[in-house]
């Protein structure tokens, strides 16, 4: 749903023809705070199968811990450019003073991006033979 559709639905809901301007900015930033914003599952599912994947991946005959992980599939699997939680689409390397770069932190990534993320992650760690718990929230 776009802006303008998210508009035409606020106006159907409501039952006006004409409204306050405020209360149109008030409907907009919450339809985009609720649709761009990552939520806290998504947040606990990609940790969690990070762990997964430093308990049961190997890379190199090695392991590794899920942080090691975090920082790789930054490197490695985050897409290059991705849409943040403002709607704008940015790249995942921010530019550091002395001409070198950095990597952006995941919680830049709206909810669309990040959930794409979690399955590319997840289907690299499947590609180590990682096999992902059912319920991401069970504890071993």
């Amino acid at each position: 749903m776009n802006i303008q559709e998210a508009y035409q639905d606020f106006k159907e809901k409501n039952g006006q023809s004409t409204i306050n301007p405020f209360k149109l900015w008030e409907a907009a930033v919450a339809w985009a705070m609720e649709s761009k914003q990552r939520t806290s599952l998504q947040n606990r599912l990609y940790w969690r199968r990070l762990e997964e994947i430093s308990k049961q991946g190997f890379f190199n005959k090695r392991q590794f811990s899920s942080f090691s992980w975090h920082i790789y599939c930054k490197q490695n699997i985050m897409p290059i450019e991705f849409e943040d939680k403002k709607g704008k689409i940015i790249t995942k390397y921010i530019e550091l003073p002395d001409g070198s770069t950095s990597l952006v932190s995941t919680s830049k990534m709206c909810k669309k991006s990040f959930a794409d993320y979690i399955t590319a992650v997840e289907a690299y760690g499947a590609g180590l033979g990682v096999n992902f718990s059912e319920n991401p929230n069970e504890s071993d």
